[in-house]
Formats: C-alpha cells, structure tokens, sequence
C-alpha cells in the first residue's frame, strides 16, 4: 500500500478547515480593527478639539474679565478723592466683586430689589 492510499487522520482535516475558516474571517477582523482604530482616531481628535476650544473660551472670558475690571478701575479713579481713597482703602476689590454681579443690562439704579407695581383698577384703566 501507497501512503497515498490511506486515508487522512481526522484531525489533519479540521486543522484544514479550520484554517480555511480562519482565511475567511481575517479580512473582516482587519477591517473591523481598522474600522475600530479610525472610530478611535476620531474620537481622540474631537476631544482634543473641544478642549482647545474650552481653553481658547477661558482664556477669552479671563481677557473679558480683566478688561472690564480695568475700566472699571479706571472710571473710578476720576471719581476718588484723596479723603475718599483713605475710605475706601483696601476696599476695591469688594467693589469689583459687586459690580461683576450685575448684568450689564442693569443700570445703578436698576439694582435694588424688583417690586412689581400694583395692577391698574378696574375703573382707571381705558373705556371704549
């Protein structure tokens, strides 16, 4: 007898075909790990992005800050006199605090409490 002849073990025929199995599913293993790989990239890119884009916001509202505490500052220093100075020493920084509250739709005489007023009467409002 040939050793042609005899037949295969079995095992041999399920390396084979496992093997083949395995030919079949690597490219799509591949192109899910590049897939994965670019979802990733993608990822990592857009987060970089948003936190530059928080940092440049930062530091534009810190510039904004500092330019309104400097004319804030500066339209103050035209009302200060020496006695006044010597009163409010060591006190600008609670009027910059306060004045930061504010909107800058409030103007000083807005900033008091809201007290709504009370509703027209029923006699004085108009007739047709």
């Amino acid at each position: 007898m040939s050793p042609t002849s005899l037949p295969r073990p079995s095992g041999r025929d399920k390396q084979k075909k496992a093997k083949r199995k395995g030919k079949s599913q690597d490219p799509i293993r591949a192109q899910f790990a590049c897939e994965m790989a670019r979802m990733n990239e993608n990822q990592c890119r857009q987060q970089e992005e948003s936190a530059q884009m928080f940092l440049a916001m930062k530091q534009e509202r810190d510039r904004e800050q500092e330019r309104y505490e400097t004319n804030l500052i500066m339209e103050d220093l035209d009302k200060y006199t020496p006695e006044r100075k010597r009163y409010l020493r060591g006190k600008q920084k609670e009027i910059l605090r306060r004045n930061t509250t504010r909107s800058i739709f409030q103007d000083d005489n807005s900033s008091h409490d809201y007290h709504p007023s009370p509703p027209p009467s029923q006699d004085d409002g108009y007739h047709y």
